[in-house]
């Protein structure tokens, strides 16, 4: 449960408005792969042991799918 804050902050970096492109470009960049490895290596098998495989098909779903529409 201690990883949801850090993922949650890199979350919110990388929606920032893009005002300034040079001084938050890689401090986004490094938000977003920050909070993508948190969910990656912590929460994700943290799930899939809790809940089964399940999760991994709606995880995948909700990386796919906002692509598609």
């Amino acid at each position: 449960m201690g990883a949801l804050l850090p993922v949650i902050l890199g979350v919110l970096i990388a929606l920032l408005p893009r005002v300034e492109r040079g001084m938050f470009g890689p401090v986004r960049t490094f938000a977003v792969a920050a909070a993508l490895s948190i969910v990656l290596a912590d929460l994700l098998p943290s799930a899939v042991a809790g809940l089964g495989l399940w999760v991994v098909l709606s995880f995948g779903g909700a990386v796919i799918l906002p692509g598609l529409l």
